[in-house]
């Protein structure tokens, strides 16, 4: 059985599982990992967001220049989850897979 986690959304409002760290699509693609300052990575290190005050992962453009550790994708359930509304801001969408 997998581990509970939160769900969180990102800019545009496509839901992702939170499970401690590890962010996963809602087809259970492991997509990102988030580091102690809340900025996420994908897997091979790549900068792909920053987690926000309200708990969204938004792009910006001034954490892009960042490299986080590759590691290792790890597999989840798929969700479903109806997505949450988007928020108005200049950051971006990350451009995660599905």
């Amino acid at each position: 059985m997998a581990e509970e986690g939160t769900i969180v959304f990102t800019k545009n409002g496509r839901p992702l599982m939170r499970v401690g760290n590890d962010l996963f699509s809602e087809t259970g693609t492991h997509v990102a990992q988030l580091d102690a300052e809340g900025k996420a990575y994908d897997l091979r290190g790549k900068y792909a967001g920053t987690m926000d005050e309200n708990d969204r992962l938004v792009y910006r453009m001034e954490d892009s220049a960042t490299i986080g550790s590759i590691f290792a994708p790890e597999v989840h359930e798929a969700f479903e989850h109806n997505p949450g509304t988007k928020l108005v801001t200049l950051d971006e969408e990350p451009a995660l897979p599905y």
